[in-house]
């Protein structure tokens, strides 16, 4: 007898199915059924190779999805009620025990919760009455894996949260504070403020007594855009240019096991955290330009997959640096900023941190990148706490109405094997990592980059007895 399926995985646009046992039929009869749905055929490359460490991450990422959004294939959405007969079928929604109201219908007494008890403003959108935030449309999560990111001290001032609003995604760790964006030569203005995620990826550090998840700040890389303080409107008393809510409308169920869905209130922008996502993912709307900050400088910055094209940056002062050969950042001659096209990818490897970085762009752009450097001459400074920044400066498209989409992902966490945390670097691990073949992982990363998750569903079913 065939082994029992107890999930599918959908690929290719025209529906049809590809079965795979997700959870096997051994230790209990009750099994979890995860359903996915996703645009164009991710499956084939994961047949190829026996995949470990992040590149099961990736597998996570796509398994915990019930609904992926493509530029390519946009599904109509769905709203997964209870007679819908589409995804509310194929991943199964348990009846709940009872749909009674325990305060008017059952005559238990209510409570309502003050100060840092209540949920803060980040929940606006779910209240009946915006500002009131003592009634709400539907109950909230209390203690859900991404609860930092919601918590009062985030809410108030995302950009001084700090590790306060860090969450595991697995594999990464996010935050919500980029680093302060100094003025470089450009027209940035010195009341600019970076509004965006942070991504972080951690070394396990373990003892008999305790574990941690150790990472060094200085080694991650923001993605987000730069708001100006001054030009902000409609600031609220209890509110940062940098604030954000949970993101409540008819295009995006945004609550769930699996992650949440934010959107920034003073730029026009949004991201959705998903427990398991390869990809950190930002989409903005029109008018609005990415910028990535790192505090790590780069060696070698390659566009479109071609190792021929590969850009310069300017130097932080906007002029001509002799560098130390051997530590040598991409900076043009003069130290000024060159512009280039971009028509899918940037591919950067970071000196310290030894990480190479690939992003994504749903649309062609332009854009100019800054570098720290290693002078000849040293002089006492203080550290610059961001040594590397990409601007972009245009989208090049004429479907205005299209959201831009930026995705990054670590691609290697050694690529070289001088990473200033060894541990990136541990060969002993006794399986392959990602580091392992960065090539296969970037095919891997290359196809998937134009689905990303926005609905996540998670359900469950009894499966009946043969």
């Amino acid at each position: 007898m065939s082994p029992r399926q107890y999930g599918s995985i959908s690929s290719g646009s025209d529906g049809d199915q590809e079965s795979v046992e997700l959870i096997p039929p051994h230790g209990g009869n009750v099994a979890r059924t995860i359903d996915v749905q996703v645009s164009g055929d991710i499956l084939g490359p994961l047949k190829e190779r026996k995949w470990f460490h992040y590149a099961l991450a990736v597998l996570l990422g796509v398994m915990s999805v019930g609904y992926l959004h493509s530029r390519f294939h946009r599904p109509q959405l769905v709203d997964h009620g209870v007679e819908d007969d589409s995804n509310a079928v194929r991943v199964p929604m348990p009846k709940p025990l009872s749909s009674l109201d325990p305060i008017s219908d059952l005559g238990f007494r209510s409570t309502k919760r003050s100060g840092l008890a209540s949920p803060s403003k980040v929940w606006q959108q779910f209240a009946h009455d915006k500002n009131d935030q003592h009634e709400f449309t539907k109950p909230l999560p209390t203690n859900a894996w991404y609860m930092n990111l919601l918590s009062h001290k985030a809410a108030k001032n995302p950009s001084s949260a700090g590790e306060v609003a860090h969450v595991y995604s697995i594999p990464y760790i996010v935050g919500v504070s980029p680093q302060n964006p100094k003025n470089m030569p450009i027209t940035t203005t010195s009341t600019s403020i970076m509004a965006g995620i942070d991504l972080f990826l951690p070394v396990m550090k373990a003892s008999s007594k305790n574990m941690q998840m150790v990472f060094d700040k200085q080694n991650g890389v923001s993605l987000g855009a730069l708001v100006d303080q001054k030009k902000v409107k409609n600031i609220g008393e209890d509110d940062a240019p940098t604030s954000y809510h949970v993101i409540n409308d008819e295009s995006s169920t945004s609550i769930s096991p699996l992650g949440v869905g934010l959107q920034w209130n003073h730029v026009d922008m949004k991201s959705f955290i998903v427990r398991g996502m390869p990809y950190g993912t930002v989409a903005y709307g029109k008018d609005v330009l990415p910028t990535i900050l790192s505090g790590n400088r780069p060696t070698s910055i390659i566009i479109d997959n071609d190792e021929s094209n590969k850009m310069q940056c300017g130097s932080l002062t906007g002029k001509p640096v002799e560098q130390v050969p051997s530590m040598k950042a991409p900076i043009s001659k003069d130290g000024k900023a060159n512009t280039y096209t971009v028509e899918n990818e940037l591919v950067f490897h970071l000196k310290q941190s030894d990480f190479t970085w690939a992003v994504f762009f749903s649309k062609p752009v332009k854009l100019r990148c800054f570098s720290d450097a290693v002078p000849m001459v040293s002089v006492a400074a203080p550290s610059e706490e961001v040594q590397f920044r990409v601007d972009v400066i245009e989208v090049l498209s004429e479907d205005d109405d299209d959201e831009l989409v930026v995705r990054m992902a670590v691609a290697s966490e050694c690529t070289t094997g001088r990473s200033t945390m060894n541990g990136h670097c541990d060969r002993t691990l006794g399986y392959d990592t990602v580091s392992t073949n960065m090539e296969k992982y970037l095919e891997i990363l290359r196809k998937g980059k134009d689905s990303y998750p926005k609905n996540p569903l998670v359900g469950g079913d009894f499966p009946k007895e043969d």
